[in-house]
């Protein structure tokens, strides 16, 4: 039995924000307890990357978007394809739910965990960077990673496309990743480390602005967000809770009569 409240063993996803009311948000619950599977949001902003399509072609690029322009720490320099929880007390979501609705979906927390799902890491945008001398002229670490992070990805996408439409672009079709040449594996090295960084290192970085009052939906450290970057399948027997308003429970309850798990009516 835990003795605090301040996290949860459980993690929730809140189903259908920009729905326009709790009876489509319920339809889109049914479909995914029907279907076994929480997927990824598609995303319509942004263009696929060109820096990593000869990735894409080879199995090392993840589904991203990159946005020339764009600012990590405004969360618009390029995205993933994520499934979101937050790690909020059952007792606590009257804020969040506020944000993203009354109609939500949560697994056990090892479960995901086994899924891949794993917290971000929040940055607040006026925070001052570590006082390295190369640094030194970056006001806040937003300003430092909107100046690095564009620069990383340039560059790893320069060598990436030198080496996928010069000396290779006639190889490729001979493609072997068990005996690649030099240059394929050199590509691949590229192609691998800079999949690494936007998935693994940049894609569970999460800045917000700390002045934000808690109702505010730009106040993210409230969530407590935890990501995953495939889609969660599962079975109705790991689901550990589902939140409801009290006037859907009945339907619920009929559409899903060998549910055994947690009900929350709201």
């Amino acid at each position: 039995m835990s003795t605090q409240r301040y996290i949860s063993k459980e993690l929730t996803h809140f189903i259908g924000r920009s729905l326009a009311s709790d009876e489509e948000r319920y339809g889109l619950l049914k479909h995914i307890l029907e279907s076994g599977e929480l997927q990824n949001p598609r995303r319509e902003s942004g263009t696929p990357s060109s820096i990593l399509a000869a990735g894409s072609a080879l199995g090392f690029a993840g589904n991203y978007a990159i946005r020339d322009g764009g600012k990590l720490s405004d969360d618009d320099l390029y995205f993933l394809t994520t499934v979101c929880f937050c790690d909020i007390p059952a007792e606590d979501f009257t804020i969040h739910m506020s944000k993203y609705g009354r109609v939500g979906i949560a697994f056990d927390k090892v479960f995901l965990i086994n899924c891949g799902t794993r917290p971000v890491c929040y940055v607040p945008k006026g925070t001052r960077p570590a006082p390295f001398v190369f640094y030194s002229d970056s006001s806040s670490t937003a300003e430092l990673f909107d100046r690095m992070v564009p620069q990383i990805i340039a560059q790893y996408g320069s060598e990436i496309k030198g080496l996928a439409l010069g000396p290779l672009s006639k190889q490729m079709g001979r493609f072997n990743p068990r005996s690649p040449t030099r240059e394929q594996a050199s590509l691949m090295k590229g192609i691998q480390e800079l999949s690494f960084l936007l998935s693994e290192v940049f894609g569970f970085i999460k800045f917000y602005d700390a002045a934000t009052v808690e109702t505010d939906p730009a106040n993210f450290y409230m969530e407590r967000e935890w990501r995953c970057l495939t889609n969660i399948r599962f079975s109705l027997s790991d689901v550990s809770r589902i939140v409801l308003p009290t006037s859907l429970e009945e339907r619920f309850r009929a559409d899903f009569a060998e549910y055994r798990g947690e009900i929350l009516k709201i």
